[in-house]
């Protein structure tokens, strides 16, 4: 019987997370540690493996519509690290300064994560669920530079 390699460990973890949604990462880019996307069952999946301080890890980003984003990395040793995701809500104060000001920060903090994803290679280009592209456009405040007036 082969011994269980970190990498068999981190492949494990992943595909029980999505095991639910018959979501596996591919063999041959495990084998290759070669970085890419699932796009299933609702699903859009970025995933890169790395290594910090000489520790393999895979990171991916998964984001559905009908729950949170999550951006996770998955260590060769067992260790989990949750990283920044987009978020969906945050908390409306009464004054309306403060609201509007609320709402400015949300979108500042997920435009920064947006950007983030994007130099990591976790990018809106290509092949994405289509719930993910407008989630991220309305949730970085996409919406709010669109002139209604010319709708």
């Amino acid at each position: 019987m082969g011994q269980t390699t970190g990498m068999d460990r981190i492949e494990s973890e992943f595909n029980g997370d999505f095991a639910h949604w018959d979501i596996c990462l591919p063999p041959e880019a495990v084998a290759s540690r070669q970085a890419g996307r699932i796009v299933r069952n609702g699903w859009t999946v970025w995933y890169a493996f790395g290594a910090d301080d000489g520790a393999e890890y895979l990171d991916y980003y998964a984001s559905h519509r009908m729950t949170n984003d999550r951006h996770v990395r998955l260590y060769a040793d067992g260790r989990v690290e949750g990283l920044d995701a987009i978020s969906e809500m945050y908390a409306v104060p009464e004054d309306p300064d403060a609201a509007a000001q609320a709402k400015a920060d949300f979108h500042a903090r997920n435009r920064d994560v947006r950007r983030m994803l994007d130099e990591k290679g976790f990018t809106l280009e290509g092949v994405v669920h289509p719930s993910v592209a407008v989630n991220h456009y309305l949730l970085t405040g996409g919406a709010d530079e669109v002139d209604e007036s010319e709708l």
